[in-house]
Formats: structure tokens, C-alpha cells, sequence
């Protein structure tokens, strides 16, 4: 028998459950457990919880899936324990210059050595025990095992004052084959997939990262469009922008003659024109903040909130705003005007950074992806560093793994900071453990697939390619694609194609 705790204040008091100012009501349908809150009048949540009659046994594996794109995913054994922030995070001067803390859940989450948002499931071989929340508007659902190893999930709502009717919790359970019990998750949003076609593209960050201007670009365009590899995108990433933030109109050094000859130039390739862009950040050198300082979030004492380390850290933009959405509007909008028509957007988790009296972080990131979704209804989104759950059936394409990195497991001490590092062991793990959202809810990018410039052994692009092509739809690369030999050239190729031909 499934049960819950519901606690809440009303006024100065505390109560449990069913009380005068409020009323609980679940339901058990089919695959689904639902609860819903009829409040009689404002009440401020303390604890949202559900307990299910399941045990995570040793002979189990518990699935735990990260809270963004770039938090390491896996399944884990009993003895496991998931990863907590690292020393590096740990050590105040650090984190004061490098900003850890804010890509993962490092501090609104209660530890649990097992837990996983939006989705787990319990697998004793070829038997999956599955639950999965349908909707985290109500805030993020987030599974774990307690102390007796049994099963639990929590909302976190904690501090939202409810006042109408809600459906809080809303759990898909089904036991059966992985085929099964995804296909029959999927179904159950009674949505559809946004794109089903895969793409290949050229991104030119591994080869440039932000050292990019229009001669590189166009060099690049050139050896792409010479190429036999049967490519779809051109996508130009960060460093054509003078500063973080200032999205519209390109570093005049860099790209003296706009965005307009690139674009040209890529659509009489018969290429998509890409570009990416991070539209919830702005550095402080930009003229976005320069302008408009009071669109940016603030903390408790009253200094400007960080997304993170990134280009020396940004501030984050207040998307409560509506001069901070029609900002964010007319960015996209120019930049469709340009000609692009598939946008990598990036850093998304920024949008649920800072306290928030009113809503829940998953009622923000749901909303800003709907929000991205509404202003991109006629182009591709590529979304990246972003909880997944509130992508699905939002975006095209998703990263699921962290940046690839020229070594395997990039700078040894970044294993001593947070989880969302990057590392190209990493994203391949990430790429088998979320293979099951691939053409589910979204096609999945498992990141660039390089052969050159890099220091990976030959062993691991071998499985590069295997663990791309077989659960990966987006495949990138950023080679110097003039340096091909005609075997990489037909492997680069051949990516995903005896998967879409079985």
C-alpha cells in the first residue's frame, strides 16, 4: 500500500495530512498513483512525501539519474553511494573563484546515498521495477531509498505557499522488460515527439573553442561542404559574441561583416545555419547587465547571483521578469531573422538559481522551457545543461552527458570538484544509462564524436562510436575535417546507420 506525509503551516501552526484547512486525496488507476491538495485556504508546505510498498534488495541495481544534463548518471548497487561535492567545492576561497555549487543540487537537495530525479526504477536482471513522475510543474520529483532500503519520493516544494486545488503528485509505477515499461512511460504524457529525424553536424568548439571569427568559419563551412559525409548542420558556438549575454549582433573584430555571409553561405550548402547561445546568463562586462543591472538575480546579501565558473562566472537573469522575457523574445527572434534555425541552448539550469517564494524550481524550468519552446515553435532546440524531465517533448535534441574532454577523464583534480565535469568517460556512461529517452522524449546528443586533435587512445573512440551510434541521434563533430582519411571519413559516416537500418 502506497502512503504519504504531507506536512504544512498554516499561520503559526503545524499540521499532518487531512486537518480543517486542508483535505488529501489519492487515487490508485491503473499504472498511476495520484495526490492531490484541496486546501481550504493558504497553506505553506513543509515535506511532500510518498512511500511505496518496494524494497531496493542486493540483488537489485536503483537507477540514478542526475539532476541536469551533465551530472553523472548510473545504476548503482546498494554498497554505492552517490558522489557528494568534492573537496575543491569544499574549500571556501575555491568555490567563492570557481562558483561549483551552482550546476548541480548540491544545495537545495537532502543527501541520500540513493536517489534520482523525475524517474528510477528498481532492475533484477531483465526485470524492471519502474517509477516516474508525469509532470514536475508541482516541483521536482526526487526518488531515493531510505534507511530500511525501502522506496520514496519527494516533492521539492519545500517553502511554496499552495492555495487551490493541485495535483502534486502524479506517479507512473509499472513492473516489466525495459521495452516495456519506457515505451508505456513515454505514452503516458499522451504527447509527441518534436522531431524524429537524427542529424549530423559540424559544431566549431573543439576545434576553435571561443578563439572563432568568420575567415575559421568560413574555412570550416568549406571542408564540411567538401566532404562526402552527408551532413545537415552548421553550427557556430561560443566565441563569436563580445561578451556573454550580448547575443545579436557579433564581435565586429571577429565577424566584421555580421552574421550575414556565414548564413548565406551555410543554406547554399544546403546546411541548417546553428548557433548557440546561453540565454539566461550575461557576463558582467556586457552591455545587457551594463544597461539593465536590476533584470539580475540577487542572493540573501544582496550580491549578484553566478551561474557557475564559466568565461570567469556570469550573472544570472531574472526570468519572473517580463522585461527579462521580451529581452530574452527579441534575442531569439533577431537571431531568427539572421537565418539560423536550430539553436543550442545552454546553461538552462541558470533559470532556477535563487530563492523563489512563489514557485518551485521545477515549476520555473518547465516553464522556461515551454516559454523557449512558444518563441522557437518553427526551429530546432538543442538543449544542454538542463534538467531532463522538463525538456521532455519540449526540446528536439538533448545533451544527456557532460562535454567530451581531449583525455579521457580530463585534469585528475577535477575529480575533486563537482559532478558536472567534463569528462569523456563520464558522457559515455551518461549515453548508455539514458539511452531508454532516446526517440522517446527527445533525440538524444551524446556530444561531439572526434577522431582528431585529441588524446583519446584509438580503444576509446572505438567505443565512442559504438556508444554513439547505437543510443545517440545527434551526431556532431568539430575535426579539422580536411585531415580525414577516407576510413575516418566513412566511419564519421556511418554513425547511427545499422541502427536506423535495423
Amino acid at each position: 500500500m502506497i502512503t504519504y506525509r504531507i506536512s504544512y503551516k498554516v499561520g503559526e501552526e503545524i499540521f499532518t495530512n487531512d486537518s480543517p484547512y486542508l483535505s488529501v486525496k489519492t487515487e490508485e488507476k491503473e499504472n498511476f498513483f495520484s495526490l492531490f491538495l484541496l486546501p481550504k485556504t493558504k497553506v505553506k508546505i513543509l515535506e511532500a512525501r510518498v512511500f511505496f510498498p518496494d524494497t531496493f534488495h542486493k540483488e537489485d541495481l536503483f537507477f540514478a539519474n542526475g539532476y541536469q544534463s551533465w551530472t553523472d548518471t548510473a545504476e548503482q548497487r546498494r554498497k554505492s553511494r552517490t558522489k557528494k561535492m568534492g573537496l575543491l567545492g569544499r574549500i571556501p576561497f575555491l568555490e567563492k573563484k570557481y562558483h561549483f555549487h551552482p550546476y548541480g543540487d548540491y544545495d537545495f537537495l537532502e543527501y541520500h546515498p540513493h536517489y534520482s530525479f523525475s524517474y528510477t526504477y528498481l532492475r533484477n536482471q531483465e526485470r524492471y521495477r519502474f517509477f516516474g513522475s508525469v509532470s514536475e510543474k508541482e516541483g521536482y520529483t526526487i526518488f531515493y531509498t531510505d534507511k530500511e532500503n525501502k522506496l520514496c519520493c519527494y516533492k521539492d516544494n519545500k517553502g511554496m505557499e499552495i492555495g487551490e486545488t493541485c495535483l502534486l503528485f502524479q506517479i507512473f509505477q509499472e513492473e516489466g522488460t525495459e521495452k516495456e515499461v519506457f515505451d508505456d512511460y513515454a505514452s503516458s504524457f499522451h504527447q509527441k515527439l518534436k522531431t524524429v529525424k537524427p542529424i549530423k553536424g559540424f559544431t566549431t568548439w573543439y576545434r576553435h573553442y571561443q578563439d572563432i571569427d568568420e575567415k575559421k568559419a568560413l574555412i570550416d563551412l568549406d571542408a564540411v561542404s567538401r566532404s562526402s559525409i552527408p551532413f545537415d548542420v552548421f553550427q557556430l558556438d561560443d566565441g563569436y559574441e563580445t561578451e556573454i549575454g550580448d547575443w545579436v549582433v557579433p564581435d565586429k573584430k571577429k565577424f566584421p561583416s555580421g552574421f550575414a555571409p556565414l548564413v548565406r553561405k551555410i543554406r547554399e550548402a544546403d546546411l541548417i545555419p546553428g548557433i548557440w547561445l546561453a540565454p539566461f546568463v550575461a557576463s558582467k562586462n556586457s552591455q545587457v547587465f551594463l544597461s539593465h543591472p536590476d533584470w539580475f538575480l540577487k542572493d540573501s546579501q544582496g550580491q549578484y547571483l553566478y551561474h557557475g565558473g564559466n568565461w570567469n562566472g556570469a550573472y544570472v537573469l531574472d526570468f519572473e521578469k517580463e522585461e527579462v522575457r521580451e529581452h530574452i523574445r527579441f534575442v531569439l527572434q533577431a537571431l531568427r531573422k539572421e537565418g539560423f534555425s536550430l539553436f543550442k541552448l545552454d546553461f538552462l539550469y541558470a533559470v532556477t538559481l535563487g530563492e523563489n517564494k512563489t514557485k518551485s524550481r521545477g515549476q520555473r524550468m518547465c516553464e522556461a522551457m515551454e516559454f523557449l519552446r512558444k518563441e522557437l515553435s518553427d526551429s530546432l532546440i538543442l538543449s544542454c545543461g538542463v534538467p531532463l524531465a522538463p525538456s521532455f517533448f519540449l526540446t528536439d535534441y538533448c545533451r544527456i552527458g557532460p562535454d567530451v574532454s581531449l583525455t579521457y577523464d580530463d585534469a585528475f583534480y577535477m575529480k575533486l570538484a563537482h559532478r558536472e565535469r567534463i569528462s569523456t568517460r563520464i558522457t559515455l556512461k551518461n549515453t548508455y544509462y539514458r539511452r531508454q529517452l532516446d526517440r522517446r522524449f527527445f533525440l538524444n546528443d551524446p556530444d561531439v564524436f572526434l577522431q582528431k586533435g585529441t588524446k583519446l587512445k584509438d580503444k576509446v573512440k572505438e567505443e565512442m562510436f559504438r556508444v554513439d551510434s547505437q543510443y545517440g541521434s545527434v551526431f556532431f563533430t568539430s575535426d579539422d575535417l580536411s585531415l580525414y582519411s577516407r576510413e575516418e571519413t566513412e566511419r564519421f559516416a556511418s554513425l547511427g546507420k545499422e541502427r536506423s537500418e535495423r
